[in-house]
């Protein structure tokens, strides 16, 4: 549609505008009807030009052919269709004819008649403009919009629904401007589809977060909680190989997942497809040399940010698991998708509060999860021919083993410089005699989230060195790297909080101090007519308490 815009202004064209301008070629974006007229009128006048008349002379002899009948019997019945459709065939019409055949061909004896030409109007271009706007405006208002900010007189709602929707999609309610350019490329342009064909089962996990759908009672506080899925998916045949459930996207829980569909195979997947989450692309994961992905030899594709459709093996699944599992979980009495009745959601904190709803626990969820997981992975499904998941694994599964084992999958590493034997990780250091050789030099520790008395540290090509011992950490900080970013997230969250109840006290605050009012009140009181000559009569007195002005 791009080259439309160069042939023609917006407002200018039309829909049935639309074919000859994309490819050109009249004949073909004429209708139906006007090539079986053009392809009529050229058999009743091909016996005058198989004869060489003249135009002239031409219509003549054909339409004293006609009235006698001695025409030849393709061009009799064309004439006599012609008639039928109230064409008429005098001798001006059929020298017409002949005169447009000799400069045109057969594309000239096409009907030149459009119909009802549109009136225009001239607000027609502002009309585009005013429709075509991410706020979506309807047709009454923007004809109310070209009255009062335009001054057109001459325009209605009902003017403006039948010019927009004359217009080619891309100007009217599926425009790009209506329903924004990134929407627009996702649901209304080409895209590009995929195929699985040259992989195997095992190659490619796909991996994404999703917030589940349904409320549960928090294991330490029993309070509403939405658990964060870490998710991830084999492509080629479908199946959830790992998955773990925690309070929010990160790093931890992704490598959680990850080392569960490890372990669960005992394979080492060649690819993840992942997308530029914070669990999902951070350092941890695709850090070179010391990430995760990097350790395992295993490459890493990212998704194009903002194109759900990318990962739509793992989107639909998410969608499956709420239309299958937490709309019916605990009988769906704490479903709080976003096609839940708002009413129900409204009410569900107060009350859980007021202590007339129990939340289910997650560990129940955990459990029904798990069995909704095992389920799907043997329901036969038509993109897999009639196979379920795991028959498409079993068939084609190449196993490569992982050469390490879950738990230290599952100890991250990154760099640091040896000092005086010494290696400093997360305000905690590390001493072994052996670094002395080292000196200055920088290597790679691998660290234990939960114990940080130890880390191990290895050279640059991932062999061991020696095992450090913690020699001094920062004070206040905990034992376990987990608890740390709990207490983190958790500084983090409280100041959020504060930064609300500041936005609170400040919106508490009347901007209008009664001086203020006064001077509105004033303005307001309307100027009294008096008579030439004559005085003014006093105003009467009102008393105001301009500090209660609220009450009154």
């Amino acid at each position: 549609m791009g080259a439309v815009v160069t042939l023609k202004q917006a407002h200018e064209m039309t829909r049935a505008q639309l074919p000859m301008l994309l490819h050109g070629d009249p004949w073909l974006a004429a209708t139906a009807e006007a090539r079986t007229v053009a392809e009529l009128r050229l058999a009743l006048l091909r016996p005058a030009i198989d004869r060489g008349y003249s135009a002239t002379m031409g219509g003549q002899w054909l339409a004293a052919a006609i009235e006698a009948g001695t025409l030849a019997a393709a061009a009799q019945d064309a004439a006599r269709v012609l008639q039928a459709k109230g064409k008429g065939l005098s001798v001006p019409t059929l020298k017409r004819w002949l005169c447009d055949y000799a400069k045109g061909g057969k594309l000239a004896l096409l009907p030149a008649h459009t119909g009802r030409v549109r009136q225009a109007y001239g607000w027609e271009a502002k009309a585009i403009a005013l429709y075509n706007v991410p706020a979506k405006t309807s047709f009454a208002g923007v004809a109310k919009e070209l009255q009062h900010a335009y001054g057109f007189t001459n325009v209605s709602a009902s003017l403006v629904k039948r010019y927009v929707q004359s217009l080619p999609t891309r100007l009217g309610s599926e425009g790009i401007a209506r329903i924004g350019p990134h929407l627009h490329r996702l649901t209304k342009q080409k895209y590009q589809a995929r195929h699985l064909d040259n992989i195997r089962p095992g190659d490619v996990y796909v991996g994404d977060g999703h917030t589940i759908d349904c409320y549960v009672a928090h294991p330490n506080t029993g309070k509403l909680w939405r658990p964060e899925l870490s998710f991830f998916m084999d492509i080629k045949s479908r199946l959830p190989v790992g998955w773990w459930l925690g309070n929010s996207e990160n790093a931890i829980d992704t490598l959680r997942a990850l080392g569960t569909a490890i372990g669960r195979f005992d394979h080492m997947p060649p690819m993840l497809y992942l997308d530029h989450g914070a669990g999902w692309r951070a350092k941890l994961m695709s850090a070179e040399s010391v990430g995760f992905a990097s350790r395992m030899g295993i490459d890493i594709m990212a998704a194009h940010p903002g194109n759900p459709h990318g990962k739509g093996w793992v989107e639909w699944f998410f969608r499956k698991l709420r239309d299958e599992h937490d709309k019916f979980f605990a009988g769906g009495a704490t479903y709080c998708g976003d096609d839940m009745a708002d009413e129900t959601n409204r009410r569900l904190s107060v009350e859980v509060k007021r202590g007339t709803r129990t939340l289910p626990h997650f560990y129940d969820y955990k459990a029904s999860l798990m069995a909704y997981l095992q389920r799907v992975s043997h329901e036969p499904r038509d993109v897999l021919d009639g196979k379920t998941p795991m028959q498409v694994w079993n068939e084609g599964f190449v196993r490569i083993p992982a050469v390490h084992s879950v738990l230290e999958l599952l100890r991250p590493m990154q760099t640091a410089t040896v000092l005086r034997q010494m290696v400093t990780l997360h305000k905690r250091t590390y001493y072994h005699q052996g670094l002395i050789d080292y000196q200055g030099q920088e290597v790679r520790v691998r660290y234990d989230w939960h114990d940080d008395s130890t880390v191990w540290v290895c050279d640059d090509n991932n062999r061991l060195i020696c095992e450090a011992k913690l020699t001094h950490k920062v004070a206040a900080i905990p034992d376990s790297r987990i608890e740390e970013a709990r207490e983190k997230a958790l500084g983090q969250a409280l100041a959020r909080q504060q930064a609300h109840i500041d936005e609170a006290k400040a919106r508490s605050r009347d901007p209008i101090d009664a001086q203020t009012q006064a001077q509105a009140l004033e303005a307001l009181r309307p100027t009294l007519l008096v008579p030439a000559g004559a005085a003014p009569a006093p105003a009467p007195l009102i008393e105001l308490d301009l500090t209660n002005w609220r009450k009154d």
